[in-house]
């Protein structure tokens, strides 16, 4: 076996890396149609970060998520059903279809926040003395922000139970980390702070979920925080508006040798040249998997559209007269 994972655990980590793939591939497809308003922004490729620190949590741990990680949803065990509808604005949705798709539990829109927030959950966690651990997650284009070491600082000097985890695709929208940052790996930054960084290959889902254990244990057992630098790439563009501006910032030529790293691939085909299962039985998974996806389309696309009146109810968190009438 792998890691000490028997081979329905090695299964269910390929049907988790499947999953997370065909959802991000289904949410470009309907957008492309229509059926999906406003950006999205894909983690096609990105897999591997996603479930190898999903692999590596324990009930109770929680992980903030960057507004690219729909598919890392999915694989923790999201229902795919109400989180299309949710993305297609349906009241079945998560949000009743009005938070859409950076709205979500877990992720953020607003770059680099996820670690602050993470940060404060820590230090939650500490003062309640409870043994959980934190993790944010951020890209490099949020690495170079302000608010984000300060957070990172605050966590080492207090020894908060928090892991950062930087899943550098290599790009902030068009802009490539190297013109960005002199480092060769950004996880360099923790000495700034006296914890410990790595970086790992981002694309091997187990390479990711041993440095992710270990550093969350570590975290767990009240040594502090540590960066994780995941080296990673998005094979879409950064989002659906950025892709019609049709951006010359990589070359095809690139694109094809990270495809080559596949996490999705790779997994599957590994499994089968160590025996843990045959090409059938990945077969089987991928219509599994397939049949999800397409039911949780159907119930989106049956599923109602929030009635005006919801419009201003979730605002605030406590409901206040007057309040819902300063929108219109």
């Amino acid at each position: 076996m792998i890691e000490n994972f028997n081979k329905e655990k090695c299964l269910e980590i390929y049907r988790q890396l499947k999953i997370a793939r065909r959802f991000e591939e289904k949410t470009m497809e309907l957008g492309g149609q229509g059926e999906i308003l406003g950006s999205i922004h894909a983690g096609i490729g990105m897999e591997a970060v996603g479930v190898g620190v999903t692999l590596a949590l324990k009930k109770g741990d929680i992980a903030l998520k960057t507004h690219r990680a729909h598919g890392q949803l999915v694989a923790e065990g999201v229902d795919p059903k109400y989180l299309f509808a949710e993305l297609m604005g349906k009241e079945n949705g998560y949000n009743k279809g009005l938070g859409g798709s950076m709205h979500l539990a877990g992720l953020s829109g607003v770059l680099g926040v996820n670690v602050p927030m993470a940060s404060g959950a820590a230090l939650a966690f500490k003062m309640k003395k409870e043994p959980r651990v934190a993790v944010g997650q951020y890209g490099d284009g949020a690495a170079n922000l302000g608010p984000l070491h300060e957070a990172m600082n605050m966590a080492a000097i207090w020894t908060l139970p928090a892991v950062f985890v930087c899943e550098n695709n290599g790009y902030a929208v068009s802009t490539s980390s190297k013109y960005s940052t002199l480092l060769k790996n950004l996880s360099e930054r923790a000495k700034a702070y006296g914890i410990p960084g790595e970086t790992v290959d981002g694309m091997d889902v187990i390479e990711v979920y041993k440095a992710a254990s270990r550093l969350i244990e570590r975290a767990r057992s009240g040594q502090g925080p540590a960066i994780l630098e995941c080296k990673t790439y998005r094979y879409e563009d950064h989002s659906k508006s950025t892709a019609a501006q049709k951006l010359a910032y990589r070359t095809n030529e690139e694109i094809e040798e990270w495809r080559k790293k596949d996490p999705v691939i790779l997994w599957a085909a590994r499994l089968v040249k160590e025996n843990v299962c045959t090409k059938e039985e990945i077969a089987a998974m991928d219509a599994s998997v397939e049949k999800t996806i397409d039911e949780g389309v159907e119930f989106a696309r049956n599923s109602p559209l929030p009635p005006l009146e919801l419009a201003f109810k979730y605002m605030y968190a406590t409901e206040c007269q007057g309040i819902p009438q300063r929108g219109w």
